[in-house]
C-alpha cells in the first residue's frame, strides 16, 4: 500500500493542484490512446498504410511523453499554466487533423475532437484566445479539406466535405460562445465568493473583522502558539459613555464615532496585530509575538490618538476616550480565559474612572 502511495506521488505529483492538472494529462492520454487504437485497427484492415499508421501513433506517443514532462516541471521551469493549455489545445488540433487525413470512413469521427478541445480550454484560456484557437482550428480544418478534395476528388467528394465542414464549424461556434458565457459566468462567480467571503469576516459598519472573523484567527493562533510557545496579547477596548453619545447626538453620530475610532486606531496597529470589532462599542485586539509591556505601550498609543480625535456630526469640544484591559495569554491558557482576564481589566478601568489601561 505504501509503496503504491509512493509511486502515485512519483508519476502524479504530491500537491492536489499537480494530482489535478495530472488527472486531466491522463484523459487526454485516454482519448489518444483510444485514437490511436482506432488507427491501429484500421491499418490491420488495410485501410491506412502502415507508414502513415507509424506516424501518426510515434506523433501521439511523444506528444504525451513530451507535454507530460512540461506539466510535471511547469512549477520548476515557471511556465504558466495558460501556456502549457494553448500549447497542448494547438497541438490537439494539428492531431485531430492528421487523423481526419489519414483515416477512411471513420474519419468523420475524428471531427468531434475539435469542439473537444475548446471544452477543456474553456477555464484555462481567455475568450479572446478561445475564439483566436477556435479560428485557426476551422481554417486548419478547411484547409485540410481543400487538399483532401483536391488530391483525390473521387475519394474525397466535394458535397462530403463541405457538410462536414459545415456542421464542425457551427459545433466550434456554440462551444465558443458557451466558453465565453462560461468565462463570464465564472468572473460573476469570483466576484460573488468574495463579497460573500468579505461580508463573512468583516465588520459592515468599521471594516474591521468581525467576531467570527477573528475566532477564526484566535483558534490559528493556538494552534501557532502551541507549536512555538511565542508570547501573546489580548485587549478588550471599550469605548467611554457611548450610550451618552448616541443619546445625545443620535446614532448617526454614534456610527460616526465607531468608524473614526476604527480608522485613528487601525492607525496605530503594527504589521502582525488584527483589531476587531467584538460587539456594539466593545473591541478585541490580538498581539501576536508581544511581551505584556510591548501590548500596553500599543494601547497606550492607540489611546492618545484616539483621544485627540476629531469626530463629525457632534460638539467639536467632545473627545473620545476608552477603557481597556490587556492581558497576555500564558502557554497553557486557551484564549476565552485569556480574553476573560481582560475582561475583568477593562471593567477595572471604567471603575477607576474610565480613559485608562489596565494589564490582567
Amino acid at each position: 500500500m505504501r509503496l503504491l502511495q509512493t509511486l502515485t506521488r512519483l508519476v502524479f505529483g504530491a500537491t492536489p493542484k499537480m494530482r489535478r492538472v495530472m488527472a486531466y494529462w491522463a484523459s487526454t492520454a485516454l482519448v489518444y490512446g483510444f485514437c490511436l487504437t482506432i488507427v491501429a485497427h484500421e491499418q490491420a484492415a488495410g485501410a491506412v498504410p502502415a507508414s502513415q499508421a507509424n506516424l501518426v501513433t510515434a506523433l501521439g506517443v511523444a506528444s504525451l511523453l513530451v507535454f507530460y514532462i512540461l506539466l510535471r516541471c511547469a512549477p520548476r521551469l515557471n511556465i504558466a499554466n495558460w501556456k502549457l493549455a494553448l500549447r497542448q489545445a494547438q497541438f490537439a488540433i494539428i492531431f485531430d487533423l492528421v487523423l481526419y487525413a489519414v483515416l477512411d470512413t471513420l474519419r468523420g469521427a475524428m471531427l468531434i475532437g475539435l469542439p473537444v478541445v475548446i471544452v477543456f480550454c474553456a477555464f484555462s484560456l481567455r475568450p479572446r484566445q478561445t475564439v483566436v484557437l477556435s479560428a485557426c482550428a476551422v481554417a486548419g480544418l478547411a484547409a485540410t479539406m481543400t487538399a483532401l478534395v483536391l488530391s483525390n476528388p473521387a475519394h474525397y467528394p466535394l458535397y462530403n466535405e463541405c457538410v462536414y465542414f459545415a456542421l464542425t464549424t457551427f459545433g466550434m461556434v456554440s462551444v465558443t460562445a458557451i466558453t465565453g458565457e462560461l468565462h463570464r459566468l465564472r468572473g460573476q462567480l469570483v466576484e460573488a465568493v468574495d463579497t460573500i467571503r468579505t461580508l463573512a469576516t468583516t465588520d459592515e459598519l468599521t471594516l474591521l473583522a468581525n467576531r467570527r472573523h477573528m475566532n477564526d484567527l484566535l483558534a490559528l493562533e493556538q494552534s501557532r502558539r502551541a507549536a512555538s510557545r511565542q508570547h501573546v496579547c489580548v485587549a478588550l477596548i471599550d469605548i467611554d459613555f457611548f450610550k451618552a453619545i448616541n443619546d445625545k447626538f443620535g446614532h448617526a453620530a454614534g456610527d460616526a464615532v465607531l468608524k473614526s475610532f476604527a480608522r485613528e486606531a487601525g492607525a496605530t496597529l503594527r504589521s502582525g496585530d488584527t483589531l476587531a470589532r467584538w460587539g456594539g462599542e466593545e473591541f478585541l485586539l490580538l498581539m501576536p509575538d508581544t511581551r505584556l509591556d510591548e501590548a500596553t505601550a500599543v494601547i497606550e498609543r492607540m489611546a492618545a490618538r484616539i483621544a485627540a480625535m476629531p469626530v463629525a456630526d457632534i460638539d467639536p469640544s467632545v473627545r473620545i476616550t476608552f477603557s481597556a484591559g490587556v492581558a497576555a495569554s500564558l502557554p497553557l491558557e486557551r484564549f476565552d480565559q485569556a480574553i476573560h482576564r481582560a475582561d475583568e481589566a477593562m471593567y477595572r478601568a471604567k471603575a477607576n474612572g474610565r480613559n485608562c489601561v489596565l494589564a490582567a
